[in-house]
């Protein structure tokens, strides 16, 4: 790929080629500015990537390029099944997150799969995983997001952390959880109700049932 080729899009950011081993992370809005300035404030770890530069006022910064994986791959380098590990690791955390009761039972929610208590000792003994959990605690990063594939990608050889700029405060403060399914006007794509979406985003979407006939398909 050349320098300056989109390779990838969210609600809040856009990542281009920077170079043959670095990419660039640009903001489309305030989350976007505030993920990359999160990013850029922590420390290279086992789990993290190297953040070279970043704007002053954070609309962009300069990292590695982590290449996207798979979510059995994730799975298979994990080493645990990652709904285990989100289950083990919403009980564990409950104590340890700096958060309001709203919170903590909003993102530390278990799915009623249950767990294998094999899996169990192996996060317990899982060097991996532990720095995920310890990650988690230290920069205030929803679980949810640290136990799914598409936050994770591989960078020489090594799980590493891919997508990880959303914290507890940036959730609260620049997205929004619609309640209901909403739609831009004149488009024909629905936001469906539970989905996140920044706050500039959300003031220019219409319930879908105040919208016409055409957007609302």
């Amino acid at each position: 790929m050349r320098p300056g080729d989109k390779i990838g899009e969210g609600s809040s950011r856009i990542v281009y080629t920077y170079s043959r081993t670095k990419v660039i992370k640009m903001s489309k809005n305030l989350a976007g500015r505030r993920q990359n300035e999160n990013e850029a404030s922590i420390e290279k770890s086992l789990i993290t990537p190297t953040v070279y530069k970043h704007a002053p006022d954070f609309d962009w910064i300069v990292t590695d390029h982590v290449h996207p994986i798979t979510k059995n791959t994730f799975e298979s380098l994990l080493g645990i099944p990652p709904n285990d590990f989100y289950n083990y690791a919403c009980n564990y955390l409950r104590d340890k997150i700096p958060c309001d009761q709203k919170t903590i039972d909003t993102f530390l929610r278990p799915t009623d799969i249950p767990m294998l208590e094999s899996n169990k000792k192996l996060i317990e003994e899982s060097e991996l995983a532990q720095a995920i959990l310890r990650h988690s605690i230290k920069f205030n990063s929803p679980i949810g997001e640290l136990s799914r594939h598409d936050s994770w990608g591989i960078l020489r050889g090594k799980l590493t952390l891919l997508d990880y700029g959303l914290t507890y405060d940036i959730y609260h403060n620049c997205y929004r959880l619609l309640e209901d399914d909403y739609t831009l006007d004149g488009d024909r794509h629905i936001f469906k109700q539970g989905c996140v979406v920044p706050l500039e985003l959300f003031d220019t979407l219409r319930p879908v049932w105040k919208s016409n006939p055409r957007s609302s398909i």
